[in-house]
Formats: structure tokens, C-alpha cells, sequence
């Protein structure tokens, strides 16, 4: 019964952070169709240029902190170890408020420096990027503070917090930002409505972060501060053992991390650079280019980004679970999370992949209505190649997940490397061939994830111990799969999906076929469903009277 408490603690923590995170995909692409409307072709173009920058200094400021605070917290929980939980938070605030802080003066700082080199900036009509620098600024710090209270939070295997702070984001930048930019627009024109709708989002950053300061602080007086008397009380963990300081621990784990998500958004740097100019030697005119690689860039990868709400949902449930059991020594339970992790992805995965493949032209027909035909049909296809990273990106991060859980996050980082160096290659290479143009852009990510997942897995499956089941994580989930597919044929052969009411009808039969084929079929078994809070106690009741 243990091990399937705490295998539900991820189960449920993967559902909850998989159902906010979605939720907060679909809020952010609507969000940003809804401004673009309301500041226009030149402010959207405004507010865009700004993220880049933004995302970039986010990521070296927050991307590893939360896993290694969660991580040693949960570490330090594992074996009753109160004080050096409550330590890792209090140093991982210093840290993370002091980088935070770095990075927001530097930006703010240099403002009007960014806005010139992103060609963002025009003295004659005073149309510039740099108030919308500004204006976002704060929010590195704000953001940063957050990721600390979050990773100790999760470290705690308490994930509902994160998930609503990250509802209270979207919610607020819906409520905030449009108003401000109105009057941003009334009142300076487009570069002040894009500020002010930055603005907005740093406001309901703030929001946020009041949120889980609260939720934390009441957390933690109400079970009594440094006190974990339900395991092996006086014990110390190695998150704060004389040997490791907290700090250095920390900053040990963090880096690799770090600099291995940095990597995502280079690659979108560089794509950005080089696509353009291989789709010009392919043949194209600068115009329809910049056009295919909108396509790409814009509308494909948006919605290629939803799943990966799941996939990030996956790994942050994950490394407090693993951390935990391997401070136990308990090899059993991270073979078994580090199973129940592979089943999440391939059970989510590949119907995202296979669904969004068979129904990627109606989709783009039903989300971009303005399209012209030939652009539908383009982004149709480029999305129906695509589709199928998202199994293997969902992959990517469960792998991950468990190694950084044992201790292993530099392994992760090289692979994303290679993978890296991989995918450009290809890119570099595919795109500029006349035949294949802007669809080696998928291929070559089809080939990065591949490369990239295989790896992740071969060292996660021999560090654990792990055995892959062919049947448990292939055959079930792929049985129900088919079952999905044929229910979504069947549906396009009778009503087709020339209508946004017939495309959204074949989408939920073919989500209804696959939620009733799964427990059919054993792809997800009751086990996995009494895991959840509330059914454990039945699936208690039922085992003692078989008993």
C-alpha cells in the first residue's frame, strides 16, 4: 500500500499540473489572437519582440532552481529531515531573488539597448520596444522568487499550489492587460499598448507570487515549521549535510539544468536566423519565406506547445517522487515511478500524435480561418509530420525527470546538446533542398527528439533498473490508440470536417473512444485510478475483504 500512496502522489500531481498547464496553454493562444486584434499588426509585432529576450533571461534565472530545490527538499523530507527542507527554502530564496534582481536591473538598464538590437526601435516615430522591456522586467525577479516557493512546494509533493499560481498568471494577464493596453493605445499609440500589456503580465506575476507566499506560509505553520515527525525523526539529509552546503548543492544541480534549457530557446534563435535564408536558397522570394516560416514558427509550434504542458506536468511530479525514494534506497518504488513515468507518456502521447496527424488540416482550417488555401494545406502538413515529436518530447521529459530525480542532470544536458547539433544540421541541410523546403523543419525535430529520447532512456531504464514492457508501455497504449483512430476515420468518412462543428464532433469521439477503450484494453488499470486521493481508501477496503 505504500508504494502505491506514493505512486499516486505523482499520478495525482501529474493530473493536476497536466489539467492547469492545458488550461493555461489554451488561455495564452487565445490571449494573443485577442490582443493582436485589439494593438494591431505593429503592436503584436512590438510585445513579440520583446519575449525572446524575456524568455531567455527567464530561463537562466528560474529553469533549474525549482528541480533542485524540489528535489533536495524532497530528499530531506524523505528521511524526516524538517530543518533541512525549511533551510533549502530560505537559501533558495537569497539565491533566487539575488539572480532575479540581477537580471531585472539589467534589463531594465539596458532597455533602450535591446530595442535597438532587435530592430525594435525607431527615433523618428517614436515607436519602440524599450517601455515594454521595462515594463516586463520586474517580472524576472517576481518569477524567480516563485520558482523557489514552487520547488518546495512540489519538494513537499503538494502540487495544486503551482497549479492554480499558474492559473492566477494567465487569469490576471486576461483581466489586466487588456484594459491597460486600451489605454495604452488612447493614450501613446502601439508601442505604449504593447508596454502596457507586458505590464499586465509582470501585475499578474505579482498576483501569483502573493498567492504561493500565502499558501507556503500557512503550509508550513500549520505542520509545524521544521517538523517531519511522521519519519525517522533526527535524521539529516544530504541536502544539508556539513559535507554539501545547501548552497553549493543547490547551485550543483540547478546549472546543468540551466544551461540544457537554455538550449530550446537558442535553437529557436538560430532557427530564426537561418530558416529564413535556406528557404531563399531553396528558391523562394524573402516574402513567401517569411511566410512559410510563419507558418512553422507561429501557427504549428503553438499548437505543438500545448502537449507539452503534459510533458512538463510528468517531470515535475516526477523528481520529487524519485528524489524521494532514492534518499530512502528504496530501488523498488523508483523502478516503479520510473515505470508508472514511461506509461504517462506513451498513454498521453500517442494519441495527441496520432489524433492531431489525422485531423492536422480541419484543425488549422478551424483555428485560422483566415488563411488562404494553400497556407491551410502547408501548415496542415507541416503539423501532421510534427504531431509526432510530442510522444517523444513527452518521452524526453520523463526520462529526464528520473535522472535528475537520481542525481544524473548532466546527462540530460549533453544529450539536449547533441540533439541540438543534430537538429540545425538537418535543418541547414533539408531546407535548403528545393523538394523538401520548410518541412525539413519537422523532420529535423522528428530526428533531434528520437536521438535525444533514446538516449534519456537508455541511462534512465540502466540507472534504475528499470525493464521496458513491450506490452504495458507499446501494445495497450497503441491497441487504444487504433481503437481512437478508427472512431476519428469513421467520423470524417460520414460527416467530413469541412465545418469547425464537424471537426470539434470527430475530436471528441475520438477523445470519448480512447477514455473507453484504455480500461478496456488494461492500458490504464485500476490501480492506477485508485492511486488517486479518495480511491485509495476503496481500493484498501476491497483488498482487506479479499483478504
Amino acid at each position: 500500500m505504500g508504494d502505491n500512496k506514493r505512486g499516486g502522489t505523482m499520478l495525482a500531481g501529474f493530473s493536476i499540473l497536466g489539467a492547469a498547464g492545458l488550461i493555461c496553454k489554451v488561455i495564452g493562444m487565445v490571449f494573443r489572437v485577442q490582443l493582436s486584434a485589439r494593438i494591431g499588426a505593429q503592436g503584436i509585432g512590438l510585445y513579440q519582440a520583446v519575449y525572446p529576450t524575456y524568455t531567455l533571461l527567464l530561463t537562466l534565472s528560474t529553469a533549474g532552481l525549482p528541480v533542485a530545490i524540489s528535489r533536495m527538499v524532497a530528499e530531506a523530507t524523505a528521511v524526516g529531515d524538517g530543518r533541512g527542507a525549511d533551510k533549502t527554502l530560505k537559501t533558495a530564496l537569497v539565491l533566487t531573488g539575488s539572480i532575479g534582481a540581477i537580471l531585472t536591473i539589467l534589463m531594465f538598464i539596458c532597455s533602450g539597448w535591446l530595442a535597438e538590437r532587435i530592430g525594435a526601435s525607431d527615433a523618428a516615430t517614436g515607436v519602440s520596444a524599450r517601455m515594454g522591456f521595462q515594463m516586463i522586467a520586474p517580472s524576472i525577479l517576481i518569477v524567480a522568487l516563485m520558482s523557489a516557493f514552487r520547488g518546495y512546494m512540489q519538494g513537499r509533493r503538494i502540487m495544486s499550489p503551482t497549479a492554480v499560481s499558474q492559473l492566477i498568471e494567465q487569469l490576471a494577464k486576461v483581466a489586466i492587460s487588456f484594459p491597460l493596453a486600451a489605454w495604452g493605445m488612447n493614450r501613446g499609440g502601439v508601442a505604449m499598448a504593447a508596454a502596457m500589456a507586458l505590464l499586465g503580465i509582470t501585475i499578474g506575476e505579482a498576483l501569483a507570487l502573493g498567492y504561493m507566499v500565502v499558501v507556503s506560509a500557512l503550509w508550513i505553520k500549520r505542520n509545524g515549521g521544521a517538523a517531519v515527525r511522521d519519519s525517522l525523526d533526527g535524521c539529516e539529509s544530504p541536502a544539508v549535510s556539513s559535507k554539501a552546503p545547501v548552497l553549493l548543492r543547490m547551485l550543483a544541480i540547478a546549472v546543468p539544468i540551466t544551461l540544457g534549457a537554455a538550449i530550446v530557446p537558442s535553437l529557436g534563435f538560430i532557427d530564426s536566423a537561418m530558416i529564413i535564408n535556406r528557404l531563399i536558397s531553396a528558391g523562394f522570394t524573402h516574402e513567401s519565406a517569411q511566410t512559410l516560416y510563419g507558418l512553422q514558427s507561429g501557427s504549428v509550434l503553438s499548437l505543438l506547445n500545448v502537449p507539452t504542458a503534459l510533458a512538463l506536468a510528468v517531470a515535475m511530479s516526477l523528481v520529487p517522487a524519485i528524489s524521494a525514494a532514492n534518499a530512502r534506497g528504496d530501488k523498488y518504488e523508483v523502478r516503479g515511478q520510473t515505470m508508472l513515468s514511461l506509461r504517462l507518456a506513451f498513454l498521453v502521447g500517442l494519441p495527441c500524435a496520432l489524433g492531431m496527424s489525422i485531423l492536422s488540416t480541419p484543425i488549422i482550417r478551424l483555428l485560422y480561418a483566415g488563411y488562404t488555401a494553400d497556407q491551410i494545406a502547408t501548415a496542415g502538413r507541416l503539423l501532421s509530420i510534427g504531431a509526432f515529436t510530442i510522444p517523444l518530447f513527452i518521452l524526453v521529459q520523463a526520462a529526464e525527470g528520473v535522472l535528475q530525480g537520481v542525481g544524473l542532470q548532466r546527462i540530460p544536458m549533453w544529450t539536449l546538446v547533441i540533439g541540438a547539433a543534430v537538429k540545425t544540421s538537418l535543418n541547414y541541410m533539408l531546407i535548403g533542398l528545393p523538394g523538401i523546403n520548410i518541412f525539413g523543419a519537422p523532420i529535423a525535430s522528428l530526428a533531434c527528439y528520437t536521438l535525444v529520447a533514446s538516449i534519456n532512456l537508455a541511462f534512465a531504464m540502466r540507472r534504475t533498473g528499470t525493464r521496458f514492457h513491450v506490452m504495458d508501455l507499446l501494445v495497450k497504449p497503441g491497441m487504444c490508440t487504433l481503437i481512437m483512430t478508427a472512431v476519428v476515420l469513421g467520423c470524417q468518412a460520414v460527416l467530413g470536417t469541412d465545418t469547425p462543428a464537424t471537426t470539434l464532433l470527430a475530436v471528441g469521439a475520438g477523445m470519448l473512444a480512447y477514455a473507453i477503450a484504455a480500461p478496456l484494453t488494461g492500458a490504464v488499470r485500476w490501480d492506477d485510478l485508485a492511486q488517486f486521493r479518495g480511491l485509495s481508501r476503496v481500493k484498501g477496503r476491497i483488498k482487506r475483504k479479499a483478504l
